[in-house]
């Protein structure tokens, strides 16, 4: 299948038969964001289009929040998650919230809005969050004890893995302290799988079992023994305690699907249990264990930031009295607190506006359609990129810094608009964890 020309929106990286741009594509792949940043700037942030060897046009968004309302929540049916992407993820994400559309997809996020309330992340997410920040401040405190050099990002993906694992599935997991088999496969599968997206030649490569695909038959095995296991014996001793007549004590996320599917009498399988852990453990740990990363380079190259925090984190808890994670020894303490730091808040947001922790996003064209700002959308099957990064540093959406790191430009912001924040999403896949990213 040769690449496509999209009439009536400029190509600026030009065109070459059959192959269209695949070749400068594959080039700047490994920078994807920034690539794509650097074109839409010299587009003077309006949309353009690119295309690739055996894949669907893509037109990127202009940075108009009218547009990406228009996608997102006013045409919002016209627009699916793309066949490819789904197709390419599906491995690893199955039927799950992030990789559906339609009713399976409303059917999930209405659950799930139950399951995200604010008492539940108030009680029990901040509870296992906070558990597990001991247990990394620990670790990172006897590194220093020792003079260990630590590898800080990696450091945080262990403690997101062992947060999220436990407030999916209500297990312990230590990769914090010790290397977890569980977490380095779910590495390598993501790895294999992102390579899908600029290599046209995946599907060849999946049949033969070469390159990074081996990788995906290598450890898939392990994340769904680890998983299945879990879940088998949690429904047969939920199932259990249902026909004993006792109600659900637990608040992973796991057992409060089993429970909601047996109190409406659905029958609920294990294939869909592992797709909504799955799913909500690779949203939750790789998003956040970013944003802190990102967070303490950002904080580590502005001593100013990090002198205001300490003040408002000591105004708040003092660490004469053992800091915040100590602070009213209850996580219903330590959420409210935490919510109350304005400008820790502040910090939170001005780091995922200039790094997103999804930096690119897309959907797919499932009829025409006409844009606010002019752009022809001429068929079905077209792919509609935007991208949280391009748009965090659009100067016409921040202004003349908008490359600056100035968390005090969120005290003028007032209401936040997500059609121009789209760190979360926005419309009507509005990010369900939005308000536990800015707890964590």
């Amino acid at each position: 299948m040769r690449a496509r020309w999209l009439p009536n929106v400029p190509h600026p990286l030009g065109w070459t038969p059959i192959l269209g741009n695949t070749t400068t594509i594959r080039a700047n792949f490994h920078r994807w964001p920034e690539f794509i940043n650097e074109v839409s700037q010299a587009m003077g942030y309006q949309a353009w289009a690119l295309s690739m060897l055996n894949a669907p046009e893509i037109v990127f968004m202009p940075c108009d929040e009218a547009v990406v309302k228009h996608v997102l929540k006013d045409n919002f049916e016209n627009y699916s998650k793309p066949k490819r992407n789904k197709e390419a993820l599906f491995p690893l994400l199955g039927r799950g919230i992030f990789n559906v559309d339609g009713k399976l997809w409303e059917h999930q996020r209405k659950t799930s809005l139950h399951m995200f309330t604010r008492r539940q992340m108030r009680d029990h997410m901040t509870r296992v969050l906070a558990g597990k920040a001991k247990v990394f401040r620990e670790h990172l405190a006897a590194a220093a004890a020792e003079g260990k050099t630590i590898d800080i990002q990696g450091a945080y993906f262990a403690y997101t893995l062992d947060s999220f694992v436990e407030i999916a599935f209500g297990v312990e997991m230590d990769s914090i302290t010790q290397a977890a088999p569980f977490g380095a496969a779910f590495d390598k599968v993501q790895s294999a799988l992102n390579q899908r997206f600029y290599d046209p030649l995946w599907r060849i490569k999946s049949r033969l079992n070469l390159g990074t695909e081996a990788d995906v038959t290598t450890y898939l095995p392990a994340i769904h023994s680890f998983t299945s296991s879990i879940i088998s014996r949690r429904v047969a001793e939920m199932r259990a305690e249902r026909d004993r007549g006792e109600s659900c004590q637990r608040a992973d996320l796991l057992s409060l699907y089993i429970d909601a599917a047996l109190r409406a009498g659905e029958d609920v399988t294990e294939d869909e249990l592992y797709d909504v852990t799955i799913n909500f453990i690779l949203a939750g740990r790789d998003t956040t264990a970013c944003a802190l990363a990102w967070t303490t380079w950002e904080v580590a190259n502005h001593p100013e930031v990090l002198a205001a925090l300490r003040a408002e984190a000591d105004a708040a808890a003092p660490r004469a009295d053992g800091g915040l994670l100590a602070h009213g020894s209850s996580p219903e303490a330590l959420y409210e607190t935490v919510q109350g730091m304005d400008y820790a808040q502040a910090v939170v947001s001005e780091v995922l506006r200039l790094h997103p922790s999804v930096p690119v996003d897309s959907k797919q064209s499932l009829g025409p359609d006409v844009w606010p700002d002019g752009t022809v959308i001429p068929h079905a099957g077209v792919t509609v990129g935007y991208s949280p990064y391009v748009f965090g540093r659009s100067t016409l959406l921040w202004g003349a810094d908008a490359d600056r790191f100035s968390p005090g430009r969120w005290a003028d912001e007032g209401k936040i608009s997500y059609y121009k924040f789209l760190t979360f999403n926005a419309g009507k896949r509005l990010c369900l964890g939005l308000n536990l990213a800015s707890t964590t």
